[in-house]
């Protein structure tokens, strides 16, 4: 007895959000804030309200013209939002044991996916009305979900292409912006895991689509890749194995390079090439890895130059690390703050590189503008 072979299925929903979707979320009050028509936005900003009254008083203490003031935020938070279908894209619904299989029809064809990436990262994303957090949180949900629907459906179009490409650069951004932020609200692991998702099935139809002209952003993508994996010994092996047009593309050799130094423990050199790099997405990731090339820089100068005696100039060590900050100024001042949260004394200009008062953990230093 042989095992059917079921064909793929392909969605045939043509809105971001399938129609049933919308209506129950809306029927249930789950529509998001990006998601309700202007008429309903009041509606929104009461339940808001009546929530943060609840949350600030658990026991009902308040007086009575408060109490009143909520009694009115709780009867008008009971009008639903109304959804705008325009805006309302669908959620991330994790897959479970005994769940149906979703069908065609609340799974969207990638030309939509498409139409939803651009629609988030081109409209949703520049808002600033609301915290990047919130942003981000549905932001975050919603390319998840479009990535749900386009692996369901196993689809090999080319177009897959800009929706992972689309996918790598917000969470990119994401870590570059919440970078000083407050660990409450940003989880740096999941959107690494993510991204890691990303970049390795951006690779992988890549190398499908080689000796074709369709993966015109590879060099950058193979640089994304070579510079967040610092330090693996896998992506200096992938570099060996690309083909040799783009082993001999300028940015790619460079982000080799990069890598190359990183692993030989060339921080100086390292930190002089991630000054130079253009492509402002790759530049955003590199600075996050700035706070890792600083922290090696440093203490390998407190071994090498360790000595109760000697002093080292301030000013030569921000020349050594922060090649992209103008103002000589403001490198000095960061470089001294950034001395001292190691541990080592700061003193005239001056800081003494010792071995034994280096501190592993720095205290938190707010990062220089790059």
């Amino acid at each position: 007895m042989t095992a059917q072979i079921r064909a793929p299925i392909v969605g045939t929903c043509l809105d971001m959000c399938p129609p049933n979707e919308l209506k129950w979320r809306e029927e249930k009050g789950l529509l998001h804030e990006f998601e309700i028509t202007r008429e309903s936005e009041w509606v929104w900003t009461f339940r808001e309200k009546t929530n943060r009254e609840k949350d600030n008083d658990p026991y009902g203490t308040h007086t009575p013209a408060v109490a009143s003031l909520i009694h009115f935020f709780v009867f008008v938070s009971r009008f639903r939002p109304k959804a705008d279908k325009r805006k309302v894209v669908k959620q991330f619904s994790r897959s479970s044991a005994g769940q149906p299989m979703q069908s065609a029809e609340e799974l969207r064809p990638i030309k939509v996916l498409v139409k939803t990436c651009d629609y988030l990262l081109s409209k949703v994303a520049v808002r600033d009305s609301v915290p990047w957090n919130v942003v981000y949180d549905y932001i975050f949900d919603r390319l998840r979900s479009v990535r749900q629907d386009m692996s369901i459906q196993c689809s090999d179009d080319i177009q897959c292409l800009t929706v992972l490409e689309q996918c790598i650069r917000f969470h990119i951004y994401s870590d570059y912006y919440f970078g000083a932020e407050e660990v409450r609200l940003y989880d740096r692991h999941i959107n690494d895991t993510h991204l890691r998702e990303c970049l390795q099935s951006l690779l992988k139809r890549y190398e499908q689509l080689e000796g074709t002209d369709s993966a015109n952003n590879r060099p950058l993508f193979e640089s994304i890749y070579l510079i967040y994996n610092l330090g693996s010994n896998d992506a200096l092996l992938r570099y060996g194995t690309l083909p040799s047009r783009l082993q001999r593309h300028g940015l790619v050799r460079k982000s080799y390079r990069l890598a190359l130094n990183y692993d030989k423990r060339l921080y100086y050199q390292c930190i002089q090439t991630l000054a130079a790099i253009k492509p402002p997405i790759l530049a955003l990731l590199a600075s996050t890895k700035l706070p890792k090339l600083f922290h090696m820089a440093i203490k390998t100068m407190s071994f090498a130059y360790h000595s109760p005696n000697t002093k080292f100039p301030v000013s030569t060590v921000s020349q050594w690390l922060c090649p992209f900050e103008s103002n000589a100024q403001t490198a000095e001042e960061y470089i001294e703050k950034l001395c001292q949260s190691y541990g080592l004394v700061v003193v005239n200009g001056c800081v003494g590189f010792n071995k034994t008062k280096f501190a592993e953990t720095p205290q938190l230093v707010n990062p220089l503008n790059e």
